[in-house]
């Protein structure tokens, strides 16, 4: 009687373990699909933006600006040429300006829109010419030499106004010098071109530029439409790597600097590196 008693009660035990059994099992179940599934979308979004937004941002910022000086310097081997100039908006000819001039040679260039005139120093383009022909900064440097001789020969006449006579406003596209278009890319065109192909972003070292903390941000350019664009001429076969930095203030998310280096295989030693320096203007203090 006992063991037919303790068999009904372990029969009955059996039933109700199984019968709460198979709910827990769906129940566990479930709970690991959350967990491995479901978590991930349902996390907060990190405090830290992401590469592509920091950059994303930092461009809009720079598309507002509605002026600012900038600096373009460009090294290789031991030559140097530098630009230093004012960006500027023009809302009423719905057509960027840019104005300023070369260091090495004061060769003076007037950007409007896609229109490129040129200014120099003597009445004698043609020697001018000559000498900066096709983007080639050594060529360039050049004109330093022929411009100093010319204005030797030539006399400057000076009118009421103080502005020199033979100083005209030449159009760079009848001197052949429309090459030099793509030295004057401006920074927001050069980091869309060189990103047309969307290269990951990596961050770079925290830099300090006049006591301004500077973040880096960088990516290797693959698209080869952009070296025969913005250095035309360039042998694409020797072409190792480029590279194109960003350098920005990390509270206002502003751009201070671009910088695109080129490695070439032959020689490995030698490499090509434009920067971008640019100076916005203060805010005014009534605002």
């Amino acid at each position: 009687m006992r063991l037919k008693r303790l068999k009904s009660n372990t029969v009955r035990n059996f039933k109700l373990n199984t019968r709460y059994a198979f709910p827990a099992i769906i129940l566990a179940a479930l709970l690991i699909f959350i967990l491995v599934y479901v978590k991930p979308v349902i996390q907060p979004t990190s405090p830290h933006p992401s590469n592509q937004a920091v950059i994303d941002k930092a461009l809009c910022n720079l598309e507002k600006a509605e002026t600012f000086r900038i600096k373009i310097n460009e090294e290789i081997k031991t030559q140097t040429l530098t630009f230093q100039g004012v960006f500027r908006k023009c809302y009423y000819t719905g057509r960027d300006e840019l104005k300023g001039s070369f260091k090495e040679n004061n060769i003076e260039v007037w950007m409007t829109g896609s229109e490129l005139h040129v200014r120099a120093g003597s009445n004698n383009y043609d020697d001018v010419v000559n000498e900066i022909n096709e983007n080639n900064m050594q060529e360039i440097k050049k004109g330093t030499e022929i411009k100093s001789k010319n204005e030797a020969e030539t006399p400057t006449g000076v009118e009421e106004n103080g502005v020199e006579e033979n100083k005209e406003w030449k159009s760079a596209e009848k001197l052949q010098l429309e090459s030099l278009k793509s030295f004057l890319m401006q920074p927001l065109q050069l980091i869309i071109q060189s990103r047309s192909n969307g290269a990951p972003i990596k961050k770079g070292p925290e830099l300090s530029d006049n006591n301004t903390l500077l973040y880096t941000y960088f990516w290797e350019i693959k698209e080869p439409s952009f070296y025969k664009n913005t250095f035309p001429g360039l042998d694409q076969a020797r072409l190792k790597n480029g590279i194109t930095s960003v350098y920005l203030n990390p509270e206002s998310l502003k751009i201070k600097k671009v910088r695109v280096s080129l490695h070439f295989n032959e020689p490995a030693e030698q490499y090509l590196q434009r920067t971008i320096e640019i100076e916005y203007p203060q805010p005014s203090q009534n605002n």
